[in-house]
C-alpha cells in the first residue's frame, strides 16, 4: 500500500517538475536566440502551453476516465508524457521560430498528460485510502 501512495507521488513530482521547469528553459532560450525570436510573446507561449494543456487535459480525462475506466487512461496520460517529453527534447524545425512553435505543440502535449494525471491518480489515491 505504502508503495502505491509512494509513486503516486512521485508522479506529482515529476509533473511539478515538468510544469516548472519551463523557468530555467528561458533563460537558456533568451540566450539562444535574439529578443527578435524570442520575444516576450513567444515567451508567454511556450511557458503558458503545458499550463493550458493541463488545465484541459483534466477536463478529458476527468470525464474519460468515468467512460473507459482509470486505468486505461492512466496508461493514456502517461504514454502522452513520455511522446510529450521525446518531443520536447527533440524539438527542432530549422528556422529558430519553427523550433519554437515545435516546443510550444511539445509542451502542449506534455501538459495534456500532466493534466489527465492529476483527477485519475487523485480518485485512485482516494479508492485505496483506509478510513483511519
Amino acid at each position: 500500500m505504502i508503495n502505491k501512495f509512494f509513486l503516486r507521488g512521485l508522479g506529482f513530482f515529476n509533473d511539478a517538475y515538468d510544469l516548472s521547469v519551463i523557468n530555467i528553459i528561458n533563460v537558456i532560450l533568451e540566450h539562444q536566440y535574439k529578443k527578435t525570436t524570442y520575444n516576450a510573446s513567444m515567451k508567454s507561449n511556450v511557458s503558458a502551453a503545458a499550463l493550458i494543456g493541463a488545465v484541459l487535459g483534466q477536463l478529458a480525462f476527468g470525464f474519460l476516465g468515468d467512460i473507459y475506466g482509470r486505468k486505461n487512461c492512466m496508461v493514456a496520460t502517461c504514454l502522452l508524457l513520455i511522446f510529450g517529453g521525446i518531443l520536447c527534447t527533440a524539438a527542432y524545425g530549422g528556422e529558430p521560430i519553427n523550433t519554437l512553435w515545435f516546443l510550444v505543440i511539445a509542451r502542449g502535449i506534455l501538459g495534456f498528460g500532466i493534466g489527465g494525471e492529476y483527477p485519475l491518480a487523485a480518485a485512485s489515491s482516494s479508492e485505496d485510502a483506509t478510513s483511519p
